[in-house]
């Protein structure tokens, strides 16, 4: 179905449209926004024919994972976004925008936590912003998206240092697990906002991209927000890479003082194993065999011989 917004006689009027009134409006000079809501390919084909939509953007409209992207037609421009939720791992959501002279057409694919549920409820705003026209309620659009990216920035901040804790307090390979998902959804998180800002700069340079030059201000803003993300993303990535291999650093230094102790413990048996290996040859002649304290002048002998070395371990503090 497509819900419509559209000013009229200095009101707000919503409706959930029919064809013949999509194509009132598309006649019409009015300002009006269509927010597309669990349509069928065929509905949104039967939209694309009312406006007169490129077969690309039809596809595009009705598909999901289309990639990060701006394009420009002769009578609209289409803009492909993401929005993200941070639940266990980072999850992405395809919102698409079509802006053109007096009219905005989007697709939320959330199916809850809609970025414009809000607005759509409140008349005044939505007033406000559709009557400074299309481009202010797609600059709107992009702020919501950004200061979501903001509240996952916070929450991936403070599941960076939990998970870090963990890491070296369990040092289990649960804890290097989730460091490692971490980086992956940080390196998602700043290809989206990569494109995204991409995707700004076009709609600041660009001409005929249907932004008022006094609504660019706005975008503007928006622009330095993006970078501001992508400066904690790059700095975050840099933090998740320093934490693992300070762990991986951590468990090596652990493991080669294993290796050390056991390297010790295993050169101390050494002349040990030698001295009991000749005594326990059965040789028929053999002087100390018949020695009346043969037995305890050879445990005195390896007891003497393994003080010593362990001594000169510890003179060298490799124990």
């Amino acid at each position: 179905m497509f819900e419509v917004f559209y000013l009229l006689d200095n009101q707000i009027k919503k409706e959930v449209a029919s064809y013949e009134k999509l194509l009132e409006l598309s006649k019409s000079k009015i300002k009006f926004w269509i927010d597309i809501v669990d349509a069928t390919p065929d509905e949104i084909s039967r939209l694309g024919d009312i406006f007169e939509l490129h077969p690309v953007t039809i596809e595009d409209f009705a598909d999901e994972g289309t990639r990060v992207k701006i394009e420009v037609f002769e009578n609209y421009t289409f803009i492909v976004l993401y929005t993200l939720s941070m639940e266990d791992r980072l999850t992405k959501y395809e919102y698409d925008v079509l802006i053109s002279e007096n009219f905005i057409i989007t697709k939320d694919t959330r199916k809850d936590s809609k970025i414009l549920g809000k607005l759509k409820n409140d008349d005044k705003a939505l007033y406000k912003i559709l009557n400074k026209g299309p481009d202010f309620l797609l600059h709107m659009i992009m702020d919501k998206i950004i200061d979501a990216y903001f509240c996952i920035i916070e929450d991936l901040d403070v599941t960076v240092e939990k998970i870090e804790d963990e890491l070296f307090e369990k040092g289990n390979k649960e804890s290097l697990k989730k460091v490692i998902e971490l980086k992956r959804d940080v390196s998602l998180f700043k290809r989206i906002v990569v494109s995204e800002r991409e995707e700004l700069l076009g709609l600041l340079r660009k001409e005929s991209l249907f932004v008022a030059d006094e609504t660019k201000i706005y975008f503007r803003d928006n622009y330095d927000s993006i970078i501001s993300i992508f400066d904690s993303l790059d700095s975050m990535r840099d933090s998740l890479i320093g934490i693992q291999d300070t762990y991986l650093s951590y468990t090596s230094n652990i493991l080669n003082e294993i290796m050390k102790v056991l390297t010790i413990i295993a050169t101390i048996m050494m002349p040990l194993t030698l001295i009991s290996g000749i005594y326990g040859m059965n040789f028929e002649y053999m002087p100390e065999l018949k020695w009346r304290y043969g037995y305890y002048i050879t445990l005195t002998l390896m007891f003497i011989i393994g003080s010593v070395m362990l001594y000169y371990f510890r003179k060298k503090e490799w124990l």
